[in-house]
């Protein structure tokens, strides 16, 4: 979708595998490689974000910027994550009623929610591609209207997701990052004109990897896919940083991504190195142990002491 090999990669692997191996790298690899390959015959430039190549990547003062925008896009992605389970819940309640659970009432009462919000506010709802694709070019205006874009994309992606609506969090993580950047960019040129930050476009593309980086707490997904979608390969530090410190953040408030949450609830989240993961791996056979002394029952303790040269143990079985 994005022409995005690599990040489809480093996903699968970091993500839904969480384990970086060989055996799992190779298969990856040429799905990756074949899909990519495959849209590219049909489509010239099918990726939402192909167009919006940037050339100022920011320079060394600005990692300091970009270090206090890591942590908004941290603290923005564990709202857009807790959010998105607690409506979930409340889901789960409501339809615990006949006619909540057959009727269509919780998606009913979300869609109303989500097309009274785009009533008001439009660029709020659907994919939100366009919005991006104004962000990366420039050509949105600073200002209150762009903080209240923010929240109104946060709630309407919560309503969407929470009331079980199918879809994923990689789209509106990117607008709602593109969103965060380009108005903390437009903010930092507003307060300290005299001082040559990067462009608030960049900002937007940094923020959209923390945010991708902070909901999955998967840096390098979210840092390959902004570079790999908008070609700002020269910017590499600064997303680095935006990333590396959302999913620190993340980290800190949240125990586990928005891919992993449900599963780690349920006690069905089976890591690698995990007790459940080890234990699932362990046969029976390689538990059973027959290095042992046994001796049987009414045996004296003179019997006993002629077995220990025989053995280094010291537990020993009656039979």
């Amino acid at each position: 979708i994005f022409n995005s090999p690599l990040t489809g990669m480093i996903f699968a692997m970091e993500v839904v595998l969480a384990e970086w191996t060989l055996g799992a790298l190779l298969p990856i690899a040429i799905s990756a490689t074949v899909a990519t390959e495959f849209t590219r015959i049909f489509f010239s430039a099918h990726e939402p974000l192909s167009g919006h190549r940037l050339a100022d990547t920011g320079h060394s003062y600005d990692l300091f910027a970009f270090g206090a925008l890591g942590l908004l896009a941290g603290l923005l992605s564990v709202a857009l994550v807790v959010l998105i389970f607690r409506t979930e819940v409340i889901t789960r309640k409501w339809k615990k009623g006949f006619a909540t659970a057959n009727l269509g009432v919780i998606a009913a009462l979300a869609g109303l929610g989500v097309g009274a919000i785009g009533v008001f506010v439009p660029e709020a709802i659907g994919e939100g591609y366009g919005t991006i694709a104004n962000i990366l070019s420039g050509h949105t205006e600073f200002g209150v209207t762009l903080l209240i874009l923010l929240v109104a994309k946060l709630f309407a992606t919560t309503l969407t997701l929470g009331s079980n609506a199918p879809g994923g969090i990689f789209a509106p993580s990117l607008v709602l990052g593109a969103i965060l950047g380009y108005g903390f960019g437009g903010l930092l040129q507003a307060v300290f004109p005299d001082i040559a930050f990067a462009s608030p476009s960049f900002f937007a593309i940094a923020a959209m990897a923390g945010l991708v980086a902070g909901s999955m707490q998967a840096p390098f997904t979210g840092i390959m896919l902004a570079l790999e979608s908008t070609g700002s390969w020269d910017g590499t530090l600064p997303l680095i940083t935006v990333s590396v410190l959302s999913v620190l953040v993340s980290r800190t408030f949240l125990r586990h991504s928005f891919y992993t949450w449900e599963l780690a609830e349920r006690g069905e989240l089976m890591r690698p190195g995990s007790d459940r993961r080890i234990l699932s791996e362990m046969q029976v056979g390689e538990m059973l142990d027959d290095d042992f002394i046994s001796i049987t029952s009414g045996s004296t303790l003179d019997d006993l002491t002629r077995e220990l040269p025989n053995t280094s143990r010291n537990q020993f079985a009656v039979v």
